[in-house]
């Protein structure tokens, strides 16, 4: 899943070794640059983002991102 965050950081303008403990902030990320990310996640991983979601916490760190999407990507058996 990190592979597939990295393209949509990458289709964003975020380049460089983005490590899973990198904070989104260290990466360039600012409020507006954030909500751009949720869009482009609801849009490539093709689900949408319940309101409470919507935390500073799952926004922190490439890995509460990737905790987040794990959530939602998550296919049922």
């Amino acid at each position: 899943m990190l592979k597939e965050l990295i393209l949509v950081f990458e289709s964003m303008g975020i380049k460089g070794d983005i490590t899973e403990d990198l904070t989104l902030v260290a990466l360039g990320f600012d409020s507006m640059k954030i909500m751009e990310l949720v869009v482009l996640l609801e849009e490539t991983f093709q689900f949408q983002l319940e309101d409470q979601d919507l935390t500073g916490a799952n926004f922190e760190t490439v890995n509460s991102v990737l905790r987040l999407l794990e959530r939602y990507t998550v296919t049922e058996v």
